[in-house]
């Protein structure tokens, strides 16, 4: 028996999985370059994109692509939000 009720493992599994192929993607670069996220959030509009990139891809989840993988976007933009916000509050 699963010890979660909805597979919030399997999703978890699924988003690292998703995550990790970004790093291999044709649009990354070396860990050495800077990436146009840390540029982003290096002037201080990180948590403004991230979360609107949430809403993008949440909003178009079944109008183009796959909602799968619009899901995995967002979640991954979720992730990358929560990593703003952790270092600004280190309370949960």
């Amino acid at each position: 028996m699963n010890e979660f009720r909805f597979n919030e493992d399997e999703c978890i599994q699924d988003l690292l999985e998703y995550i990790k192929s970004t790093y291999n993607s044709h649009y990354a670069l070396s860990s050495d370059d800077v990436q146009p996220n840390d540029l982003i959030i290096s002037n201080g509009d990180g948590e403004a994109f991230f979360r609107s990139n949430v809403i993008k891809y949440v909003s178009r989840m079944n109008k183009k692509g796959t909602p799968k993988k619009d899901l995995l976007k967002a979640m991954h933009y979720c992730v990358l939000l929560y990593n703003i916000v952790n270092k600004n509050d280190e309370t949960i």
